[in-house]
């Protein structure tokens, strides 16, 4: 009986490692959106674009990431010339408001911004993204996400930056269908009236990915192959021949 109970727990350990490495795995590989911001320098991929032709000097740092749950946005209003070391300030630090463009999958989609007027400094604040419509299904959703700005204060300085996230499946509601393999999105610095930044930046989305069912499938497999080994190892132990 005791064997059994042994063989029970180790078949058990091995599946309960199996879904750690998922979960592991799984947070390791995605953006939190909390206000934080640092996951963007380890996962996010950020690049640098002029604020607009008119404000050439002004950098945005933008990013984009997407996973088989979200769509990930970053952006820095104006960090270089934020920067202690920068001798050059700016009044183009705020965090606009307005409908952000989304090329997903050959479909064109807007996204409503609103961001909170009340920015205290050096702290984070929650807002929640307005509405998504998709120009060519004429669908739109209501309250398809949420994020955190913060207004970055020294010196005399000020800077803002914020983070959101899109339900995935939001953006299937409204697209009208799952996505296809490997669908580009891009996200543009205008969207044909204002201009946020002066570029693009794109990612690839391909779907669930299947990393977590192949390392619980590991998991499970180490669980199984262990149990006839530590039959052997008991046969060896009690003088028994294999």
């Amino acid at each position: 009986m005791k064997k059994v109970i042994c063989d029970y727990i180790l078949l058990g350990v091995g599946l309960v490692l199996g879904f750690v490495l998922v979960s592991h795995t799984a947070s390791a590989n995605s953006i939190n959106i909390d206000g934080n911001f640092s996951d963007w320098g380890s996962v996010g991929s950020v690049q640098e674009f002029a604020a607009s032709p008119s404000y050439p000097n002004n950098m945005r740092q933008v990013g984009l990431f997407v996973d088989e749950d979200n769509i990930y946005i970053y952006m820095s209003m104006a960090p270089k010339l934020f920067s202690p070391d920068s001798k050059e300030s700016t009044n183009d630090y705020d965090a606009k408001s307005g409908s952000y463009y989304l090329s997903i999958g050959g479909h064109d989609m807007y996204v409503q911004i609103y961001f909170p007027g009340y920015r205290p400094d050096n702290s984070s604040v929650h807002f929640s993204v307005g509405n998504i419509y998709d120009a060519n299904s004429y669908k739109s959703v209501n309250g398809v996400g949420d994020g955190y700005l913060e207004r970055q204060a020294a010196n005399g300085k000020y800077n803002d930056r914020w983070e959101l996230k899109i339900p995935m499946a939001t953006v299937k509601e409204v697209y009208g269908s799952d996505l296809p393999s490997q669908t580009n999105i891009t996200f543009h610095g205008s969207n044909g009236g204002t201009i946020f930044f002066n570029g693009n930046v794109s990612a690839d989305y391909s779907g669930a990915s299947s990393g977590p069912i192949l390392i619980a499938m590991v998991g499970l497999g180490m669980a199984v192959i262990s149990l006839p080994l530590m039959k052997k190892y008991r046969l060896r132990k009690n003088g028994a021949t294999i």
